[in-house]
């Protein structure tokens, strides 16, 4: 339980810059993301998209033709700083393969982030889900593959596209929308179950982490055990200790549930 909690902030940025880049690759843009942050260079957002989504979001442009991978960096700070950085950054793109596109994407992405794109979606009958993973950048690509494939196979007609939005020296949270077209909830449910096990099991078969900053709640639990091992059993541990009534939160984070509690994906 938190009872008192101290943050810390920042000033406001003097100056934000947003670059929209045009990759050949997926590979090149992750490689182009994994040399910044290794190079200790701090862009405030970074974000790739696979070829699914960067379609949505770069119709009209021309240079997306040819290299059809989106990617937007945003340096925020002082003048010298965001431009050093800056400079520093998109070497590395060019090197890459990376090309300086309008930058309609950026703006349209700063105008809308907070929208909830789902909406439209379920409000037209589609089943819309999102799941978001952590790997590393040597396990992304066959990751991602992977899951792509997976997911067509559950369901040949799925709407399967991946971005990757938090990104470190070591890799990247990689997240993903899974759509299913109108169908009856019961043909639905199972598919939506069976994506979720295909998703989270190849996650722990690359080494990657079965979440990164969406909550984990009881939907998640059957993928802890193997993700944390025996540090489940020292978690456990722990719980029993500051609350041996197994008052809080009983059942999350894998952790042992409620004596009366209910398995909501099968119950």
């Amino acid at each position: 339980m938190i009872t008192e909690l101290t943050l810390r902030i920042w000033k406001k940025p003097e100056i934000e810059r947003g670059v929209v880049l045009a990759f050949p690759s997926l590979d090149a843009a992750w490689a182009s993301a994994r040399r910044i942050m290794q190079a200790e260079l701090r862009p405030t957002i970074a974000r790739i998209y696979d070829a699914v989504e960067s379609a949505e979001r770069t119709e009209g442009l021309d240079v997306f033709r040819a290299a059809p991978i989106l990617a937007i960096l945003v340096f925020s700070g002082s003048e010298p700083m965001v431009s050093a950085e800056q400079d520093m950054a998109l070497a590395i793109c060019a090197e890459e393969g990376g090309k300086i596109a309008p930058d309609g994407p950026f703006h349209h992405w700063k105008a809308n982030r907070y929208v909830a794109y789902s909406q439209k979606w379920q409000a037209a009958g589609y089943f819309n889900d999102t799941i978001e993973v952590t790997g590393n950048w040597s396990a992304i690509p066959a990751m991602y593959a992977a899951m792509a494939a997976a997911a067509r196979e559950i369901f040949p007609g799925i709407h399967f596209g991946a971005h990757w939005s938090h990104i470190y020296p070591e890799g990247a949270c990689q997240y993903m929308t899974l759509r299913l077209p109108p169908m009856e909830q019961a043909e639905a449910l199972p598919l939506h179950a069976r994506l979720w096990e295909a998703v989270e099991g190849l996650t722990l078969d690359h080494g990657g982490s079965i979440a990164h900053h969406h909550g984990v709640g009881v939907f998640r639990n059957p993928w802890l055990a193997r993700e944390l091992g025996a540090g489940l059993d020292v978690l456990q541990a722990i719980k029993d200790t500051l609350d041996p009534g197994n008052l809080m939160n009983p059942g999350k984070l894998g952790l042992r549930p409620a004596a009366s509690a209910v398995d909501v994906r099968h119950d």
